[in-house]
């Protein structure tokens, strides 16, 4: 949800194997913008958003934080919007293991990042952690 409680999403558009990122105003329309271009059939995301507890809202709070598999390149990525609209969301991969998966994203308090993805390779859930 946006700090105003209207909903954000991200899912994979089929027809093109993009993935996208989508905000609603809450009322009557939604913003839409590309995450990745080429991530194939069988990705999946999972989104979440960095809570602000300060009442001071640095830069990137609020913002959204998007994990996905891309089946393409066999990876589960991590993005972030960019800081201007116009300009691509930064994209890093967090490992290359094969097959589909099952992606959970969380953020703690300072905004660092936890996916908790399913390894079909060696059927472990595995932990990808920033410090």
């Amino acid at each position: 949800m946006t700090s105003g409680g209207s909903p954000r999403v991200c899912y994979l558009d089929f027809a093109s194997n993009r993935l996208i990122y989508a905000r609603s105003n809450g009322t009557d329309y939604w913003t839409e913008s590309v995450i990745d271009y080429d991530i194939g059939t069988k990705g999946s995301c999972a989104i979440a958003v960095p809570e602000d507890k300060s009442g001071i809202q640095p830069v990137g709070y609020n913002n959204p934080r998007v994990a996905y598999y891309d089946d393409v390149s066999d990876s589960v990525k991590y993005a972030a919007p960019p800081l201007i609209s116009t300009e691509p969301w930064s994209v890093q991969t967090v490992a290359t293991v094969p097959g589909p998966r099952t992606i959970d994203l969380y953020l703690d308090k300072q905004g660092r990042a936890s996916i908790i993805y399913f390894n079909s390779a060696n059927l472990k859930l595995q932990l990808a952690k920033w410090q």
